[in-house]
C-alpha cells in the first residue's frame, strides 16, 4: 500500500521463474469518501474496525470463492493473518474485480 493507487501494485509472482509475471492496479477502501473517487490517493488511511470502509494493512490468505455483484461476479473472502487485519473476515473484506478499475496505470489519478 506504499505505492500510489494509480500505479500497478498487485503482483503475481512466478516462483518457478523467480520473477513477477503480472502486475495490476488495486484499490483500497474509500472511508468517508464517495465510492470510486480518488480523494484519498495522496494520503490513504487504514483501519481494522468494522464499518470504517477502509483497508487493513498486513498479509492475507484468500479463502472461499463466492458470487460478487462487481466485475466478473467472483469474489474471495480474505483472512487477515496479522493483528492489524485480524478482523478482515468479520468485516467481510473481499478480493474481487471491479469494472471501474483500469487495466492500465492512471497515475497521477488514483
Amino acid at each position: 500500500m506504499s505505492l500510489h493507487s494509480g500505479r500497478k501494485r498487485f503482483f503475481i509472482y512466478d516462483f518457478k521463474e523467480n520473477e513477477i509475471s503480472r502486475k495490476y492496479l488495486v484499490s483500497y477502501g474509500c472511508g468517508d469518501n464517495s465510492w470510486s473517487s480518488d480523494d484519498s490517493k495522496e494520503n490513504p488511511t487504514f483501519s481494522n474496525e468494522d464499518n470504517s470502509h477502509l483497508s487493513s494493512l498486513g498479509k492475507y490468505k484468500l479463502g472461499e470463492r463466492g458470487y460478487s455483484n462487481w466485475g466478473i461476479n467472483v469474489k474471495y473472502l480474505m483472512h487477515g493473518l496479522e493483528e492489524a487485519n485480524n478482523n478482515a473476515l468479520k468485516r467481510i473484506i473481499v478480493f474481487h474485480s471491479w469494472e471501474k478499475m483500469s487495466d492500465e496505470e492512471v497515475y497521477p489519478k488514483g
